[in-house]
């Protein structure tokens, strides 16, 4: 790996690693199948989590991204028993709809100690109305982040959701939002959300970056970071420490414009394939 590290960005003030984790595979929500998602939950002990995170940090990802749940909750725990700083946790609310059930989560990213949260894309887009600029009922949830210290922004899956942002005058201090080069989670060409994203005044994290596994890093990395601002971040779940050694290595060589001599991948079908 060269001589360079993950740069920051900040999102109102808080500052966060440009390259983020992300924690759907933590939490066995892999996109992909039933199967994979059982053996996700079964395999991702605590113990595996932070043995991932200390990677992470070692190599300068010092944010997490991912919803109020008891296992991160205990994995920022686990990292301070370990005397390391817990990670700067971007947290969100989960898939709910009952305002209640998300004021308690909003409460517990809180008492967590948590700077920037956000209200889920579940209630988010099914609230989102943009022939009318609208978001409906999502002011006084906003407004409660602001009440417990906190930085509010959303998850959405809908880029209209960041023309309705532009166009009005939501609370918001960031978005998370899906953006690859296959379109996966998205209604609308990958072109027309790079404008869209490049355009929106305030910071974005894009999730979503290797389409849940559909792409490789050496596909998605590189095309998310040469569409996106230099203020917006992106976050990618990963599988091990060796996952996160290669992302940070192609995360670093896109933004360098280098190029690192990584083993490539092999199996029997290359035998007769040289490169030198």
């Amino acid at each position: 790996m060269g001589e360079s590290k993950i740069p920051e960005v900040e999102i109102s003030g808080i500052k966060v690693s440009r390259l983020i984790c992300g924690t759907n595979t933590f939490n066995g929500y892999s996109h992909f199948s039933k199967a994979r998602d059982v053996w996700l939950k079964r395999y991702f002990t605590i113990e595996r989590i932070v043995e991932v995170l200390e990677k992470c940090q070692e190599l300068g990802i010092t944010s997490l991204l991912g919803p109020i749940n008891e296992k991160t909750c205990q994995v920022q725990e686990e990292l301070k028993k370990r005397s390391k700083e817990p990670m700067i946790w971007i947290s969100t609310t989960l898939g709910w709809l009952d305002k209640e059930k998300l004021r308690e989560e909003t409460k517990i990213a809180s008492k967590m100690g948590n700077k920037l949260h956000a209200i889920h894309c579940s209630f988010v887009d099914s609230h989102l109305v943009s022939s009318k600029n609208k978001i409906e009922d999502i002011e006084d949830l906003l407004a409660y982040i602001r009440e417990l210290g906190m930085i509010p922004g959303i998850s959405t899956h809908r880029p209209e959701t960041l023309t309705v942002l532009s166009n009005s005058s939501y609370d918001i201090e960031f978005v998370i939002l899906p953006f690859n080069s296959v379109g996966f989670l998205s209604n609308l060409e990958v072109n027309w959300i790079a404008k869209m994203i490049r355009e929106f005044p305030k910071p974005i994290i894009v999730i979503k970056p290797l389409a849940a596994g559909r792409l490789m890093p050496e596909q998605g990395i590189p095309f998310v970071l040469n569409n996106i601002k230099e203020t917006d971040a992106v976050a990618i779940g990963v599988m091990s420490p060796e996952e996160v050694e290669e992302d940070v290595t192609i995360f670093l060589d896109t933004l360098m414009n280098r190029h690192t001599d990584r083993d490539l991948l092999s199996t029997p079908s290359k035998s007769t394939v040289t490169l030198r």
